[in-house]
């Protein structure tokens, strides 16, 4: 209370209190004697209402009218004494701080009354005096209400927090020294403990396995000499049971019952992973189709392409979308996409993987790259879809789909490339009017003119080339000028563009060494010359082939 140290201003601190006036009950018998005392106060800038008591009576009828902050008592006083006051005091529960107003200051009785209570003493004339004990008995009468109101707070808040504990929906108990002390409800099921008093005192052991004793102990010896407010540990409990569970264990400090103790939470690890993973699961599913989403699809077939599981992608596209949006309205193309999945469940091989890829398309991923099998299985659904009848569109539109096909072993790239390629091939099924139709990798070779000027599309011609022999051998013959019978010829290559067009060597050689593919051309030639030499002496002919080979392929081990 260093503002109480000012004596020219002594009532400085007081007279802003929060409290407001200050309920002031004297004991005296004078009137005038009280109403001067009461000035005194005022001047030194206490708001006062002022109650004067004569007896005991009127000191009960004070009390009751409205309870006293501070109490001057004068003494002596021939009709009530300090004892006697004081014992009202108690009865009234009275938190007032009583200050005794002496002629005497030297009377003996002045310290029995600061041994019975009072809380301080003060000379009548000394009215400074009697400022600064009204000012720090005050002060400490306000310090006293705020600390009783903060107890009445930290009870509540203990209430609440206890009762929220009781009802949490997890595991929650309070040790001292490794000992219970309390635990809820949802504690005491998992370990199989119908009340209280059965797990009071009970050591934190029994609630561990066996084999992890002495991890808990080393953690809980740690927790408990540092000075971390929150740790936890991953260990095995025993169940209600007796079956163990993996849990993860969340200590904390806390006090309970105002003595300092360990929070101890325990969640059930096998529930969380239980729950994470049916979480997960619903994750991948598409609401409203019951299908597995795109981005759950997209994962699968980065995967399976990278592992070989899956080889055959079916992009199947409801064609007509918008046109039955515009007719019979978007909640009906909800229902008629919801019919199309059920078709693509009841049709999916059970190898097979099928899921919504966007607004209007399904999509599926089967680990088949059997074109006959893959190509009848699309029929199948189409004619499945044909002859369906779909509720939803009421006879306004009847669905059309359109299936794409694309083989894992053409997608040179990636997923996306997969999917880029079976969404072309559905794009010509549209343009054929046809069920379905499979990726033709002819269709996205540049032409001649086209390759020549960008390196990117000639490497493309060389790499679909080596693929699909779309390579082509010229045969020069080569004329002996010393009458050699024999046919001699020099093997020419040229690249067939997507017209069909012969690219000389001079045009793509430059771009194959540098993407480094001279080694597999020159043995593409090699290969063909020699089927094509087969050929030539099976009729008998005494033909010679002369090929050039590059030094990519001398090089090579």
């Amino acid at each position: 209370m260093v503002a109480l140290a000012g004596i020219a201003s002594p009532m400085n601190h007081v007279a802003s209190h929060p409290e407001g006036a200050l309920n002031l009950l004297i004991i005296e018998k004078s009137p005038n004697t009280a109403e001067r005392l009461a000035n005194v106060l005022r001047n030194a800038g206490v708001a006062v209402h002022m109650v004067q008591a004569i007896n005991e009576a009127e000191c009960r009828e004070a009390w009751q009218a409205e309870a006293p902050d501070i109490i001057l008592f004068a003494h002596p006083h021939s009709k009530l004494d300090f004892s006697r006051l004081m014992q009202l005091h108690d009865q009234q529960s009275s938190d007032a701080p009583v200050i005794v107003i002496s002629n005497d200051p030297q009377l003996p009785e002045l310290i029995s009354a600061l041994e019975e209570g009072a809380h301080d003493v003060v000379y009548s004339e000394n009215n400074q005096h009697l400022a600064l004990a009204v000012a720090r008995s005050q002060e400490s009468l306000y310090l006293h209400r705020q600390l009783a109101r903060t107890h009445d707070k930290l009870a509540e808040a203990e209430d609440r927090c206890n009762s929220l504990i009781d009802s949490s929906r997890d595991a929650i108990a309070f040790a001292h020294e490794g000992m219970h002390m309390y635990a809820n409800r949802v504690y005491l099921e998992m370990f199989g403990f119908v009340d209280q008093e059965d797990i009071e005192g009970l050591p934190l052991l029994d609630m561990i396995a066996p084999e992890r004793h002495a991890e808990i102990k080393k953690f809980l010896r740690t927790f408990g000499n540092s000075d971390d407010k929150y740790a936890e540990l991953e260990t095995v409990c025993l169940g209600s049971d007796g079956k163990p569970f993996d849990a993860k264990l969340e200590f904390s400090p806390v006090s309970y019952d105002g003595e300092a103790c360990t929070q101890l939470l325990i969640r059930d690890q096998s529930q969380s992973k239980d729950l994470e993973q049916k979480l997960q699961e619903i994750s991948n599913i598409d609401v409203e189709t019951g299908l597995f989403n795109r981005q759950y699809l997209s994962q699968q077939m980065e995967t399976g392409l990278e592992n070989g599981n899956y080889k055959t992608l079916l992009y199947i596209n409801l064609e007509n979308y918008e046109e039955i949006r515009a007719s019979a309205g978007l909640s009906a193309c909800d229902k008629i996409m919801k019919e199309l999945a059920d078709i693509t469940q009841s049709s999916c091989a059970d190898d097979s993987l099928g899921g919504r890829f966007n607004e209007h398309t399904i999509a599926i991923l089967s680990r088949s790259d059997n074109s006959e099998n893959i190509e009848a299985a699309a029929a199948r659904f189409c004619e499945t879809v044909e002859s369906h009848s779909f509720d939803s569109v009421e006879q306004l539109v009847n669905p059309v789909c359109r299936i794409g096909i694309a083989y894992s072993s053409q997608a040179k790239h990636d997923a996306q490339d997969l999917v880029h390629q079976a969404y072309q091939a559905c794009e010509l099924a549209s343009e054929q009017q046809s069920c379905f139709a499979s990726y033709d990798p002819s269709h996205d070779l540049p032409s001649a003119s086209d390759a020549k000027g960008e390196d990117s599309d000639v490497v493309k011609l060389i790499d679909y080339a080596l693929e699909h022999d779309h390579f082509r051998l010229v045969f020069q013959p080569i004329v002996s000028l010393q009458g050699d019978s024999r046919e001699n010829y020099a093997v020419l290559l040229r690249l067939l563009d997507a017209n069909n067009e012969e690219m000389r060597p001079a045009d793509f050689f430059p771009q194959a060494e540098a993407a480094g593919l001279m080694a597999k051309i020159d043995r593409w030639v090699i290969r063909n010359a020699i089927k094509e030499l087969s050929k030539q002496r099976a009729q008998g002919r005494k033909t010679k082939f002369f090929n050039s080979l590059t030094g990519a392929t001398l090089e090579e081990d």
